[in-house]
């Protein structure tokens, strides 16, 4: 099977720009967290530019790329995972967990998280600088 979407790209930002959603971190369907990861970046990115003046834009930058890199790098992974199952030669969605013994993972991690919690501190900390 062959997927379009790419690695995680190593920087998403260069001086005064940035990438956001599909354009820094590609999704594959299999998680349905395109949107939802473009949202989180949305509002990463607003939360730390909200505290930065033009001289600090490129550090708000980085520390945005900072605290969303892990996080979109796993769910890309994941969304690999489940597309090996769901697409794998000739299953039908669903098939392999119905057999005895196949548990899909938890994944609480992924709906559980409130960006704005995670994002916050580290504004404040940006802020303080």
């Amino acid at each position: 099977m062959r997927h379009c979407a790419t690695a995680p790209l190593r920087r998403w930002i260069r001086g005064r720009l940035t990438l956001l959603g599909d354009a820094a971190h590609p999704m594959l369907p299999y998680l349905a967290q395109g949107v939802n990861q473009a949202i989180e970046d949305g509002v990463a990115l607003a939360t730390m530019l909200a505290v930065a003046d033009r001289p600090s834009v490129p550090r708000a930058l980085l520390a945005y790329e900072t605290l969303r890199r892990d996080r979109t790098a796993r769910i890309q992974q994941d969304a690999r995972q489940n597309g090996a199952i769901y697409d794998n030669s000739g299953n039908t969605p669903g098939s392999r967990h119905s057999e005895p013994g196949v548990r899909l993972p938890n994944r609480r991690w992924i709906y559980d998280y409130d960006i704005q919690t995670e994002a916050a501190p580290v504004a404040a900390a940006l802020a303080n600088r």
